[in-house]
């Protein structure tokens, strides 16, 4: 990424992202991993995002008379290289919270069973 796109990227995510440690279940265990996630209605935006972060983007089910939703999601690995590549650009509140997901990440990443993500989501 050139350096105005990582900008840009910061800027999205700093106003429309989320940032979090998830859960997700296989064979009966618990795994935690660090997610960051778009969604919105822009389909444009979202687009140049997952092409930024080499995902993929999904619309999600419309509700009711709400614009349709578009999300692109990246996981794991991927997801903590991305927050610490864009801490340094993010305000307090975000750098608060994406160093509370990866610290906590870390300290779980041995044992990735059990609930152990609350006050995360």
């Amino acid at each position: 990424m050139t350096k105005a796109e990582i900008y840009w990227l910061a800027g999205i995510l700093e106003g429309e992202g989320c940032f979090l440690l998830a859960e997700s279940r296989a064979n009966g265990r618990v795994y935690v991993h660090p997610r960051a996630e778009l969604s919105m209605a822009d389909k444009d935006v979202v687009q140049r995002v997952a092409v930024l972060m080499q995902t993929t983007v999904r619309a999600q089910k419309q509700k009711g008379h709400y614009k349709r939703m578009y999300k692109t999601t990246l996981y794991s690995l991927r997801a903590a290289a991305l927050m610490e590549r864009l801490l340094p650009i993010f305000g307090i509140r975000r750098r608060k919270q994406i160093t509370k997901v990866l610290q906590e990440w870390r300290r779980l990443k041995a044992k990735p069973w059990g609930k152990r993500n609350k006050g995360f989501v």
